[in-house]
């Protein structure tokens, strides 16, 4: 290969671009050679170096772990390991049969983390449970019979409550059953079999220090009295249990040294004794022998073994080697299809694209060569041409910073078959003597020439002067053109080989999205979080164009580069577009001036005319239209179509500009000088081009001149406008079939066309004929007329060092963290030490589900909520979801008995029901075998079938007759289509809310009314606002329920109809006058309730439903009852990293009146009733209860009634 190596050393400390100047840059790119790091050092072969989710064996013998995804096996005492399994999917906890002949652990090798089984040494896997739910692993034990149980957790009811229940299966395997009818996870049998040890509560164990209402704690279940006891009092984070013997529960908590420890708690005396005092860094899992004599953990990068029967004994790390595949280290993926940017060379004769965070160029020629230009493991973007098409600007995230870089091309395939032939054709021959007489003779003609004219007539002053003036004028034109560099040639792009980049604009800031003007002089980019900056490319001056702190910030050029468009929003989120001159000569004007959000601005060529996508209509955006220049408003039709037919002739001649031009001014410009050639004469025209399109007053009124120009349903959110400004072209992204799509639409709105697919839309050609976009992983052009697209293939192959990429990845994630993050003090962390600790962590990880745990484990450290980064899902093949009947099921002798069917489900909305007391013997007439390993499950039979008729056969026994005795069981065949487990869920959340309305109703004699806010969104606000008539209609009050509530957006819209005041009411002729609470619901913008109300809140009550619980409170619109919400209140968005995993961005906080931070801060109720085990076991609502029995006594209190 020819291309060079170009990676260059990670950019530290301040390095000014003006030290040099960005022209010195520019004019020496060309011979620059770019610098090679050094690659990491590879660790010693078999050092297991991040093991995780240990369990030991009974007999305190051998410890299994995770690393790279399998399950591992190691004696106590450490050594080399033995791999167990191998599989793409991921294999996590695991834990030992109380014999010790077999092994479960989770993996979801088949899409879903299901249980699975395998003997000690990794053969004899098999499946324990088939859900297409996924479930967690609690322990393995013994029942009180004897038989091996092993515990599981899991959401597999569609309970309303969020929280998961203890489950549990036989070790053959089969339907998973409730341990208890009370709501935890994580259960583990005592030795003997009587008690169970479980956790409740769902605080994230990676975020650290949490004291919330949601936090974790232990509790015991004994089977034989079926009592529930808590056996830790901590306001902390208690949990994952494990027995040492029949009387001592171990688990985790952080209680002391703010870190978790392993503690003892004895059942006897009730003591906790710690049995770790690490600190700083958590004991992330570990496991205990049944006997509790020997126990394992793992805490941050090593095993750690503890002989509890040595009272003097102290954690002691293991060290463990494995054999390492030399594949594990890297990986080859194939990028041809992972475009997500392009940018045409202004010639139009080479494209560069983004392909998986690699920078690639290629000719529009057909069959053009795809060149790799950039070769790191960090992510380039934010690709830019200058206007002469010699130089490539991007984007380069590399150590967690972002710098701007310029690229050059440094050889063609021309240039090196010309070197071929140079070198290899044979040497001309000398030339002879006669030629050189021959030159002589020439010469003495030549002068004879001139003596002979010289005798002629004479020549004037005149034409002396003339002649004088032109071949001055020749030899000035002959010397620039002397002076021009090949090099300088934008053509070479699509004949390229080999690039030379440099760091363009590399300084101690995050510099990004680099905007090159149209003249060639200035650069723009994006500073920091939002500040618009300006670099003289001949200076190297910097100029603060605009400060800002809002990260979506964009910006464009007017063709004279005289003027920047841009969007930006306020602190009450508005975004507004603003047009301000490019030298910062005058303040930004707002030319959209509304509350909504607008942006996405494009000038015309001229600059007369502006468009961008605004959200005017309800939540939908669309495109607004305005000529900035009042005149155009004022021409007539036909002088309106000269204009724009005048502007698509001149757009049509653009050419990009000679790039010795631009070297020439530019050095000028640096030197102070004039630019070369320029006469009064130029000067004059230049003041004349200089004349502003638009004058300040045009910019001030613009607002009010506005037009709305696309009027489909859905959003168009993107757009690019035809240098002429008569066209403009976007995109609508809506499910209604045949609208979304790429349209074209004239100025006034008309002329409307659908001119393509959905696409992103990347820019336009230089004269505006075709649109760049990437469609399908693919860069390509579309002809802005026709619709017609010209695809522009890559075909690519990249090796990846998963090391390398793991660092830059985690780099980059800490370095958008860091600058993102709602609290600017980090939560008094010093966050580059914790970067730089856990990056050497994340640098070992070589599957995404160890770096999604290094790095979630990091941002645990901020105490947070709406934090976390995810890897993309894998493409499990065998992946099936799972249809289901709306039923419950035990297991019986020859199937599974029905003991309950859910309303409106599958299996009662039949013609063909499925009853109380059936047994399901068969699916689609082949017998369940409850004896197999493992045993049939119903779930199992109906994987696959989703949506589609199946055949249930059951025994059913009908009722007794007393005069002809017990009837015989009939034998049925049911024709029943499943549903999915999501409408499951559907169906048992509304059976929830018409069980609460129900006892709301009952308890309060038919005074109160119920409703229940499922989420913060608008689908769930309409669902409130549908159902507030019919369960406020004639009664006295109101309690309306946010628990379990994951929050949203619409806390305002919500108390605009729970806390509208009262104004005015009226009264039709001839109805009731004595009426004073009635309003024309007509001229509301939410229907509103006056009435007195309760608010019902708990710990799993989050974000968005905590606002709106503390301003219930503050405001004083009723007393709130239940229990303290989650403190969980952070606004968060989001981005992605190079591979698609996706990171979560806290980046907005919210306080209460007081300045109180509601991030940790719950809203407490007036009136706390804990929701206990008992309560669920019993189905009582206590929480409920105590709203309406305290809201009762508000209106005898008041003496209220309607």
């Amino acid at each position: 290969m020819f291309s060079r190596s170009i990676r260059w050393p990670l950019f530290e400390g301040s390095c000014r671009v003006n030290r040099f100047g960005p022209l010195v840059l520019l004019l020496t790119l060309f011979g620059l050679g770019a610098h090679e790091t050094a690659s990491a050092t590879s660790r010693g072969e078999g050092n297991v170096d991040l093991p995780r989710f240990p369990s030991i064996s009974p007999d305190g013998k051998t410890v299994v772990f995770s690393w790279r995804g399998d399950l591992w096996s190691v004696p106590f005492e450490g050594g080399t390991a033995t791999r167990l399994t191998s599989h793409p999917g991921r294999d996590h906890d695991s834990a030992w049969t109380p014999d010790g002949s077999t092994i479960v652990f989770e993996s979801d090798r088949d899409g879903t983390t299901n249980l699975w089984a395998m003997a000690p040494d990794g053969t004899k896997i098999r499946r324990l449970t088939d859900l297409d739910a996924s479930v967690a692993l609690g322990g393995v034990g013994r029942d009180a019979d004897g038989d091996i149980v092993v515990g599981l957790t899991g959401y597999l009811e569609g309970d309303a409550y969020r929280s998961p229940r203890p489950y549990e299966i036989a070790i053959e395997g089969g339907e998973p059953q409730r341990l208890h009818d009370a709501f935890g996870g994580l259960n583990v049998r005592s030795p003997d079999g009587r008690r169970a040890a479980f956790e409740r509560g769902g605080a994230r164990w990676e975020r650290r220090h949490y004291r919330g209402e949601d936090r974790r704690d232990v509790w015991l279940y004994d089977t034989e009295s079926e009592e529930f006891l808590p056996i830790a009092d901590w306001e902390g984070n208690d949990g994952k249990p494990r027995w040492a013997g029949n009387d001592d529960v171990l688990f985790l908590s952080d209680r002391n040294n703010r870190t978790h420890n392993v503690y003892q708690r004895s059942l006897v005396d009730g003591s906790t004794t710690p049995l770790t005092d690490f600190e700083q860094i958590d004991v992330a899992g570990f496991d205990v022998t049944p006997d509790g004599s020997r126990l394992v953990l793992h805490r941050w990068d090593s095993l750690y073994t503890l002989d509890l029967e040595d009272p003097d004994a102290v954690p002691r790390p293991m060290f463990v080697t494995a054999p390492e595949d030399a594949l594990d280290a890297t990986r080859n993926q194939d990028v041809s299809r992972q475009v997500t940017e392009a940018a045409l060379n202004p010639d139009g004769k080479s494209i560069a694209v983004i392909a998986y965070g690699e920078v690639v160029v290629r000719g529009t020629a057909d069959h053009s060569i795809s060149r790799r230009i950039t070769d790191t493991h960090g992510r380039e973007r934010d690709l830019a041409w200058s206007p002469d098409g010699t130089t490539l600007y991007f984007t380069t995230v590399a150590g967690g910073k972002s710098s701007i870089m310029a690229t050059t091309v440094a050889t063609t395939r021309t240039e090196i078959r010309d070197q071929y032939t140079e070198r290899t054709s044979p040497p001309e021959e000398s030339e002879t003597d006669d030629s050189a007489d021959s030159s002589s003779d020439d010469s003495s003609d030549a002068d004879a020439e001139a003596t002979e004219d010289s005798e002629g007539e004479t020549a004037t002053d005149e034409d002396s002067t003339k002649d004088g003036e032109e071949e001055s004028a020749e030899e000035t034109e002959d010397a620039e053109d002397a002076d021009d560099d090949p090099m300088l040639d934008p053509a070479r792009w699509a004949d390229a080989v080999t690039f030379e980049i440099v760091p363009f604009v590399s300084t101690e800031f995050q510099d990004h999205r680099p905007v090159p003007s149209p003249d060639g002089m200035r650069l723009g980019f994006i500073r920091g979080l939002g500040d618009i900056m300006i670099l003289d490319l001949a200076t190297g001056e910097e100029t603060l164009l605009r400060a800002g702190w809002d990260r979506g910030v964009e910006f464009e050029w007017s063709l004279d580069s005289d003027w920047i468009v841009f969007d930006q929003a306020d602190m009450n989120f508005n975004q507004d577009v603003f047009v301000v001159p490019s030298d910062g000569s005058a303040k930004p004007v707002n030319i959209s001036r509304h509350p909504d959000n607008d942006g996405g601005a494009r000038f015309s060529a001229d600059a007369r005319v502006l468009a961008f996508s605004s959200e005017r209509d309800g939540e939908e955006e669309d495109i607004w239209y305005v000529f900035l220049d009042r005149r155009l408003e004022k021409m007539a039709d036909p002088e309106l179509k000269t204009y724009f037919e005048t502007a698509e002739k001149a757009a049509k001649k653009r050419k990009p500009l000679d790039p010795n031009e631009v070297r020439r001014k530019l050095a000028a410009a640096a030197a102070g000088e004039d630019e070369p050639g320029e006469t009064d004469a130029d000067s004059e025209k230049a003041v004349a081009d200089a004349t502003p399109p638009f004058t300040q007053d045009d910019l001030q009124t613009a607002y009010r001149r506005l037009r709305k120009i696309s009027r489909l349903p859905g959003s168009e959110r993107r757009l690019a406008m035809l240098p002429s400004g008569e066209r403009i072209l976007f995109g609508n992204r809506i499910s209604a079939p045949g609208v979304s799509g790429l349209y074209s639409v004239k100025w006034d709105g008309s002329g409307r066309k659908r001119i393509g697919d959905s696409v992103s839309m990347m820019g336009l050609s230089l004269d505006g004929s075709k649109l760049v976009a990437v469609g399908g992983g693919s860069a390509k052009t579309i002809d802005t007329g026709t619709g017609k697209a010209t695809n522009y293939p890559i075909s690519m192959r990249i090796r990846i060092d998963r090391e390398q990429e793991s660092s830059e990845k985690f780099l980059e994630a800490a370095s958008i963290m860091g600058e993102i993050f709602y609290d600017p003090e980090m939560k008094g962390l010093d966050w580059s030490d914790l970067t730089d600790r856990y990056h050497e962590l994340a640098a070992r990880t070589r599957t995404a589900d160890e770096f999604n745990w290094v790095s979630n484990r990091l941002l645990g450290e901020l105490s947070a909520s709406h934090m976390g980064m995810r890897a993309p899902a894998k493409n499990m093949p065998l992946s099936q979801s799972i249809g289901r009947l709306g039923v419950d099921l035990e297991p019986v002798a020859d199937g599974y008995l029905v003991t309950s069917v859910l309303e409106d489900g599958p299996a009662e909305a039949s013609d063909m029901p499925l009853l109380i007391g059936d047994v399901i013997t068969g699916i689609n007439l082949e017998p369940l075998d409850l004896d197999a390993t493992p045993p049939d499950t119903v779930g199992g039979r109906l994987r696959g079938r989703l949506g589609k008729e199946v055949v249930v056969t059951v025994r059913r026994q009908p009722e007794l007759d007393a005069a002809d005795g017990p009837a015989e069981s009939l034998e049925l065949d049911l024709l029943l289509t499943p549903i999915s487990n999501g409408a499951i869920r559907g169906l048992v959340y509304d059976a929830t809310q018409r069980r609460r309305a129900e006892q709301v109703h009952e308890w309060s004699n038919g005074r109160l009314g119920y409703a229940h806010v499922r989420s913060m969104d608008q689908a769930s606000l309409d669902e409130f606002e549908r159902d507030l008539f019919a369960a406020t209609e004639g009664r006295d009050g109101l309690v309306v329920d946010v628990r379990d509530n994951g929050g949203g957006w619409t806390t305002d819209r919500l108390l605009s109809s729970i806390m509208a005041p009262a104004h005015a009411y009226t009264i039709p002729r001839g109805a009731d006058r004595s009426v004073v609470d009635t309003y024309p619901q007509d001229r509301l913008f939410i229907q509103r309730y006056l009435m007195p109300m309760n608010m019902i809140c708990n710990e799993k009550s989050y974000s968005n439903a905590e606002i709106v619980s503390h301003a219930f409170k503050n405001l004083d619109r009723g007393t709130l009852v239940g229990q303290r919400t989650n403190g969980s209140v952070i606004s968060t968005g989001g981005t992605s990293l190079i591979d698609g995993t996706s990171l979560r961005l806290p980046f907005r906080g919210w306080y209460l009146p007081n300045g109180a931070d509601m991030e940790n801060n719950g809203a407490m109720p007036d009136i706390v009733v804990d929701q206990t085990p008992d309560d669920e076991v019993a189905d009582n609502d206590a929480q409920l209860r105590a709203a309406v029995m305290d809201l009762m006594r508000r209106l005898d209190d008041e003496g209220s009634t309607r």
